[in-house]
């Protein structure tokens, strides 16, 4: 797989965790500190060399350790906004945010119907 395919991959991973983030108070996400932290720590390691070109794999690091303690803490809303910020981050370098930009553009442009 490309480094670009995977740094998108890890955008969208890294969009559903803020998702369970926001999920754990209600119940509705048991596995946040189980599976979810952890899995993601280890979706980092596993890209860390194309994030590293980037300059990203500190910040993404330092992100998910701050929202994990911030979670640990019940500062959920908090840890999803550190979530957010680093994933905007993610999304912009890896081109995920221009591939979102594309399909957005021509489902509504009214040529393309």
């Amino acid at each position: 797989m490309s480094s670009k395919r995977a740094l998108k991959e890890l955008f969208s991973s890294w969009v559903g965790l803020q998702g369970c983030i926001a999920l754990y108070p209600q119940g509705i996400n048991e596995f946040l500190f189980t599976a979810g932290f952890p899995s993601h720590y280890e979706e980092l390691e596993a890209n860390r060399k194309g994030l590293e070109q980037l300059g990203l794999y500190e910040t993404l690091l330092d992100a998910l350790v701050r929202a994990e303690t911030l979670a640990k803490a019940a500062k959920y809303d908090d840890a999803e906004m550190i979530v957010l910020e680093a994933g905007r981050l993610l999304g912009a370098a890896s081109g995920a945010h221009d591939d979102l930009r594309r399909l957005y553009t021509a489902a509504s442009d009214p040529k393309q119907s």
